[in-house]
């Protein structure tokens, strides 16, 4: 007596875990059939099962995604799912060495390849990527059928978001957004440290805004420049400049009075003669 059957999956029913197939050798129909779990328990576990997408009954197949089950027949009568059959053509059959792909229905997938090479992707074309290369690993016409074609979720915008908290709440948020907004706000102390030769290059179309409590020291080797074209203003209560200072265009002013290069004096005659020291 056979005790191991395949059926084409017609039905998923996530709530239970179980599917609805009809059998390849005589056309039986089954429902609620149990699906065995890589382990599932009362409060944990993996529920993972792909919808074949308009299998009916009477058709022939699913045009988007087909699944065969493979059943074994319990001493009662009953059926079990213990597995799937991998279809005779399937997007994610690949010819390469120790790859590994999971692709959900959803098209989200990740892979690993032979060198260790490893990412997460998601249709919308964000992806987190460990490799020796960080460009994306486009697959589309890669696998062996030539088939793979990501087509689902790719207008999403979505967002990229990592959090940290503790017992008093959310300590750090870093969120890019879909437009290419990056934020980062945490509770705690920021440090930068590299021992290369670093180039930091912001450009920005909209406000720069810095705040601290403490001191703040900026030291270069080379020299420094600052390009404004509106006006700039320095608050504080004593400005303190070593070194020599070189004014290049425009105007001196000190309380509203001009000490620049062009600057004049009341109450002096005209002659020759120089005006004396400051007092």
């Amino acid at each position: 007596m056979e005790w191991l059957f395949v059926g084409r999956v017609i039905d998923v029913h996530q709530h239970d875990n179980s599917l609805d197939v009809l059998l390849v050798y005589d056309g039986s129909r089954l429902t609620g059939v149990p699906v065995l779990s890589p382990m599932m328990t009362t409060s944990s576990g993996v529920a993972d099962l792909h919808e074949p997408e308009g299998n009916e009954w009477e058709s022939e197949g699913s045009r988007t995604r087909d699944a065969f089950a493979v059943l074994a027949r319990t001493a009662g009568g009953g059926y079990l799912v213990i597995g799937f059959l991998p279809p005779q053509v399937t997007e994610i059959a690949f010819d390469r060495r120790n790859f590994r792909v999971e692709r959900h229905a959803s098209d989200v997938y990740r892979t690993t390849d032979d060198a260790g090479n490893t990412e997460y992707a998601h249709p919308s074309g964000t992806f987190l990527r460990i490799a020796e290369q960080p460009e994306h690993e486009d697959l589309t016409g890669k696998d062996f059928d030539g088939l793979w074609k990501i087509t689902r979720n790719k207008n999403r915008r979505v967002w990229l978001a990592a959090t940290v908290a503790n017992s008093a709440g959310v300590q750090a948020t870093l969120r890019i957004s879909p437009d290419g907004d990056v934020s980062l706000d945490h509770v705690g102390a920021l440090t930068v440290r590299t021992a290369g030769k670093s180039t930091l290059h912001v450009d920005t179309g909209g406000n720069v805004s810095l705040s601290h409590s403490g001191n703040l020291g900026i030291d270069t080797a080379g020299n420094a420049t600052w390009n404004v074209d509106g006006s700039m203003t320095i608050n504080a209560p004593t400005v303190t400049i070593n070194g020599v200072v070189s004014i290049h265009g425009g105007g001196l002013t000190h309380n509203s009075k001009n000490v620049g290069d062009t600057h004049a004096h009341s109450g002096v005659l005209g002659g020759p003669s120089n005006t004396g020291a400051p007092v």
